[in-house]
């Protein structure tokens, strides 16, 4: 995907932040040009990196280097269509990946098409070693259809969501949450995503 004629995403935003992009794309698609993915932007070393895909649901996992400790974070993009699916898929996911590759600290996060209280939020809470939503209960719709811009006109009546969330095991404290990317980001109103971006602040 290009930021500017000549130029990559994944090039803009690591001259912007002095970072690096690691990038796993999906199941290749001869068709597409602007190939889809998960990623990672880190300023931290990232050593390893796996990913796993099922029925339309994905996750990647990357272990970042930081100070002397393996960061494990998870990305995931689940399937939007089918619930059952995404609850099989989130189980698979922290079988084959998580499980398989634990770090010091671990972060699961991404879009999961599903509502804090649905089943996906259920089977995370309900784990051996829970899973703890880092924004916390309450905090602001990510799939927002009444105020996003990019669902203006859509005549959508479905109930706004927070899709899209942050989950840590044990340790960290949360310092700091919030939502980026709800404004327009240029002269053409056009805002990043039709979902808003998250973010926390850990300390450990």
């Amino acid at each position: 995907m290009e930021a500017s004629p000549g130029r990559s995403l994944a090039a803009y935003l690591e001259d912007a932040t002095g970072g690096r992009v690691v990038h796993l794309a999906y199941e290749p698609d001869p068709d597409d040009d602007r190939p889809e993915g998960l990623a990672l932007l880190s300023k931290h070393p990232v050593r390893e990196s796996w990913a796993c895909a099922m029925h339309n649901n994905h996750a990647a996992t990357f272990h970042v280097e930081l100070a002397g400790a393996t960061l494990a974070i998870t990305n995931v993009h689940l399937d939007w269509q089918h619930a059952e699916g995404r609850v099989a898929a989130i189980d698979a996911f922290v079988e084959q990946l998580i499980d398989r590759h634990p770090g010091d600290l671990e972060i699961l996060c991404g879009d999961f098409n599903d509502h804090e209280d649905g089943p996906v939020a259920a089977y995370l809470h309900a784990a051996a070693r829970p899973w703890r939503d880092a924004a916390g209960a309450g905090a602001p719709v990510t799939l927002d259809f009444a105020e996003n811009p990019r669902w203006r006109g859509s005549g959508s009546t479905e109930r706004p969501g927070r899709f899209d969330r942050i989950y840590v095991r044990d340790g960290p404290r949360v310092t700091a949450s919030g939502l980026f990317a709800r404004q327009p980001a240029n002269r053409f109103g056009i805002v990043p995503s039709d979902h808003y971006g998250v973010f926390v602040d850990l300390a450990w």
